[in-house]
């Protein structure tokens, strides 16, 4: 018996909406294999397009990586602190300075890390959403295939909270 695929495609104005629901989809545990940019022919972009989308997806990386790596670091510290002081390390005002600045730095780089980690996308396709001229008046389309039709609803629903202009559902 031959399996159905299902194809979900929501067309966006913009690639930054369109960007950002391949980034969640892969988030809620789509393959990234499933998910694509929809009738875009390859592109290269010039050398001036090009540092733009390396602009870009740098100040999201570091974006992520600072609003994360200082939630981390305020974790950090209160952790190392709430132990040395549950281990009665003396004397105590040294030992909290020291398990602060640990705690912060340590934060900083696991959370940084895992905040920036998780909102990169592991589908090239995703980077090539920079490289798309906004202005574009035929919009980018991203197009999502998959074997069941329930989680070809799930799709239908991460799409909709990054509001695109259409979404069209196909099975074959």
């Amino acid at each position: 018996m031959a399996t159905t695929t299902h194809t979900v495609v929501a067309r966006f104005d913009d690639p930054t909406p369109a960007r950002e629901a391949m980034v969640d989809l892969e988030g809620k545990g789509f393959d990234a294999a499933a998910i694509h940019l929809f009738e875009r022919p390859p592109s290269i972009p010039t050398a001036e397009g090009g540092l733009h989308a390396d602009m870009a997806a740098s100040r999201r990386f570091v974006k992520s990586y600072a609003r994360n790596g200082v939630l981390g670091a305020l974790i950090g510290a209160a952790l190392f602190i709430a132990v040395l002081m549950l281990f009665q390390v003396e004397p105590l005002g040294t030992a909290v300075i020291i398990g602060a600045l640990a705690g912060a730095i340590t934060g900083f780089l696991m959370g940084g890390f895992i905040g920036a980690a998780r909102h990169m996308p592991v589908d090239e396709a995703a980077y090539d959403t920079y490289t798309i001229d906004p202005n574009d008046a035929d919009g980018v389309a991203v197009e999502v295939r998959v074997d069941d039709p329930g989680v070809a609803a799930q799709a239908i629903a991460v799409l909709r909270k990054h509001r695109p202009r259409a979404i069209e559902r196909r099975a074959a």
